[in-house]
C-alpha cells in the first residue's frame, strides 16, 4: 500500500515536501509525473487527471526503500492540497505521523543529517540551494555517505576531499557577500541592478545618488550570493553621505569579496587590506578606441549592454570558490558542525584511533546541534 504525507511547511523558499512510501509508489508516480527516471533525483511536471500541469516538482528517491520518494512542490497551500488529493485519488493512503520518512529509535541515527538538510529547506535562498539540500539529504549525498561510514570508516583522502569542498557547501546555505565599491558614477548601481535582475538601486547621473546600503539576493550560474551596493567614494561634507560611506566601509570589512569599479583613465583606490578583491573596468560601452588598449586580462563590463557580464560572473565564482570545479550533486558538508566533525575525523584517521566512536557519536548527537 502507498502512503502519502506532507513533511515540510511554508518558508522563504516556498517549498513543500510530500513523501510517498510503499509498494506501488513507483507506479503511482508514473501516473502523476510527466517523466520518471532511474536517477536518484530528477525534475518533472506533476499532472492532474486531465494531463494539465499542477506544478513542477523535484523528485528524490529516498534511501529507505526503492519504493520511497520525496516530492518538492511550491508553497501555495492550494497546490499542496491538490497534490495530496491527486495521490489519494490514485490510491494512496493519507498519513500525517511523519514516521515513515524519519524513522525511530536506533535506526534513526542515519537520518539525522537528512533532518538537518530538510530543516534548512525553508531558509534556502534559491531553487538550486533547495536541490542541493535535497541531494545532501539522500543516500547519494552527504547523509548517505556518512551513514555508510558506520560500517567502514572512510579513507583519509576522502575526508580531505570533503573538507576541500566544505566552504562551497557552507556558501550554498549561507550565501557569501559581494560588495560593489568605486568612485561616484562608476556604474555600481547599474551593475548591481544587472546582476540581481531587477531595478533596486536608483540610477542617475547625479553624484551621490546612492547614500545608504542597498542589498539583495542574486544568483550567478545557480549559486546564491548577497550583493551590496553603497555610496561612491569621494570627499564630501554631506553628513548623510558620510554616514553611508562609513557603513560601506564596515560592510567591506565583513565581505567575502569586493568588486572595485574603475572608469578608464582612473586609478583604482584599493580596498585596504581586504584579502579578496577584484578590479572591474566599468561602462565600457562608452569607451573610445584608445581606452580598449587596457590589459587584455582585465575584466571590462557594460551593465547597459551586458558586455563582459558572463566573464565577470565566472571570475566572481572562481574567487569565491577558489577556482574549484564543484558538482553540487555530489556529497558535501553544508553546516559548520559538519566541518568540525570532519576535522576531528581527519585527526582520528591520522592517529589511527577513535574514528568509529567519533562517527557513531556524531550521528547520535547531530540532531541536537544547530548553527
Amino acid at each position: 500500500m502507498v502512503s502519502v504525507e506532507a513533511v515540510t511547511g511554508f518558508g522563504a523558499a516556498a517549498l513543500h515536501g510530500i513523501f510517498l512510501n510503499g509498494q506501488g509508489s513507483g507506479e503511482l508516480l508514473a501516473q502523476m509525473l510527466s517523466r520518471t527516471s532511474p536517477r536518484d533525483c530528477w525534475h518533472a511536471d506533476l499532472l492532474d487527471e486531465d494531463g494539465e500541469v499542477i506544478d513542477d516538482v523535484v523528485c528524490l528517491r529516498w534511501t529507505s526503500s526503492e519504493e520511497a520518494f520525496l516530492l518538492t512542490t511550491h508553497g501555495n497551500r492550494l497546490i499542496l492540497d491538490r497534490v495530496l488529493d491527486r495521490c489519494v485519488a490514485l490510491g494512496a493512503q493519507s498519513c500525517s505521523e511523519n514516521k515513515t520518512i524519519f524513522g525511530t529509535g536506533t535506526q534513526d541515527s542515519a537520518n539525522r543529517i537528512r533532518r538537518q538538510a530538510l530543516s534548512e529547506l525553508p531558509n534556502a535562498s534559491s531553487d538550486e540551494a533547495c536541490s542541493f539540500l535535497l541531494i545532501q539529504s539522500s543516500g547519494s549525498g552527504f547523509a548517505g555517505e556518512v551513514a555508510l561510514w558506520q560500517q567502514e570508516p572512510p579513507a583519509l583522502d576522502r575526508v580531505e576531499e570533503l573538507l576541500g569542498h566544505a566552504e562551497i557547501g557552507l556558501q550554498m546555505i549561507n550565501p557569501p557577500t559581494v560588495v560593489l565599491t568605486g568612485v561616484t558614477n562608476a556604474g555600481k548601481s547599474t551593475l548591481f541592478n544587472r546582476l540581481i535582475g531587477e531595478e533596486r538601486s536608483i540610477v542617475t547621473p547625479i553624484e551621490g545618488t546612492t547614500r545608504d546600503l542597498v542589498r539583495a539576493h542574486a544568483l550567478i550560474n545557480g549559486w546564491p550570493l548577497i550583493l551590496v551596493d553603497g555610496a561612491g567614494t569621494r570627499e564630501t561634507d554631506d553628513p548623510v553621505e558620510s554616514e553611508g560611506l562609513r557603513r560601506l566601509g564596515e560592510e567591506i570589512s565583513r565581505a567575502n569579496l569586493v568588486l572595485e569599479l574603475v572608469l578608464p583613465g582612473q586609478a583604482a583606490r584599493g580596498t585596504g587590506s581586504h584579502p579578496e578583491s577584484m578590479i572591474v573596468y566599468s561602462r565600457c560601452d562608452e569607451w573610445d578606441a584608445d581606452q580598449f588598449a587596457l590589459n587584455s586580462d582585465s575584466i571590462r563590463v557594460s551593465a547597459v549592454t551586458g558586455e563582459g557580464i558572463p566573464q565577470l560572473e565566472t571570475a566572481i565564482l572562481d574567487l569565491l570558490h577558489r577556482c574549484q570545479k564543484f558538482d553540487p550533486n555530489q556529497p558535501c558538508p553544508f553546516l559548520a558542525e559538519h566541518v568540525i566533525f570532519l576535522e576531528q575525523l581527519r585527526s582520528c584517521l591520522i592517529h589511527k584511533s577513535g574514528s568509529a566512536e567519533l562517527i557513531s557519536g556524531f550521528l547520535e548527537g547531530a540532531g541536537e546541534c544547530h548553527r
